[in-house]
């Protein structure tokens, strides 16, 4: 069975006014069915899982090293999909969240047009999953409680699997003191 799960979270609303996209990546205590593919094409059983409060702790060390990409999970690595770079992360009580810049190319210019009219609703998370706990049998009933994971990467996507993830907002990011000066004594000719 493959070691990373994939896993998609709703999108509520989004509002458009920089290039940094916030979002909770993961709700935590949200129970949900989910089933994964298997390395020969099939798929386990379904089974309740949910994300405890603390399963993304060490995410926030390395954020940068965690990707905002579109498109599929199995595109993860094409240079086309990959849009944006993750700069904070925070576990809240009601999931973890994450700010993200988005590139400014085409691609990134695309991705935050779709967030904004809301045609990409869902955040998805690519995680190798470390720990985990079960109450009961996760196939009758029970739930699979993840407990750590590693955070691979963040997808936007149509089709999310859980309710509670959502892009906050998209806002300006900080300016550099490059950006002020440049700002405060404009370079000749315009540039």
């Amino acid at each position: 069975m493959s070691t990373t799960l994939l896993r998609s979270y709703a999108v509520e609303d989004a509002q458009i006014d920089g290039r940094t996209l916030d979002v909770r990546c993961v709700p935590y205590g949200v129970v949900a069915v989910v089933r994964e593919r298997r390395d020969d094409g099939t798929w386990t059983p379904p089974y309740q899982e949910a994300w405890e409060r603390g399963a993304f702790r060490h995410v926030s060390r390395a954020a940068n090293r965690v990707p905002l990409v579109v498109g599929r999970h199995s595109q993860r690595g094409d240079p086309f999909s990959d849009i944006g770079r993750g700069v904070d992360f925070d576990e809240r009580e009601d999931g973890l969240h994450g700010s993200f810049v988005v590139d400014s190319s085409p691609f990134g210019e695309h991705a935050l047009a779709k967030v904004v009219s809301g045609q990409w609703r869902g955040i998805s998370i690519g995680a190798a999953p470390r720990r985990h706990r079960d109450e009961g049998n996760p196939e009758r009933g029970g739930t699979r409680w993840r407990t750590l994971a590693h955070l691979d990467h963040v997808l936007l996507t149509e089709a999310p699997a859980y309710v509670d993830a959502e892009v906050l907002a998209v806002r300006e990011q900080e300016a550099t003191r490059m950006d002020r000066w440049l700002a405060k004594y404009p370079l000749a000719g315009g540039r």
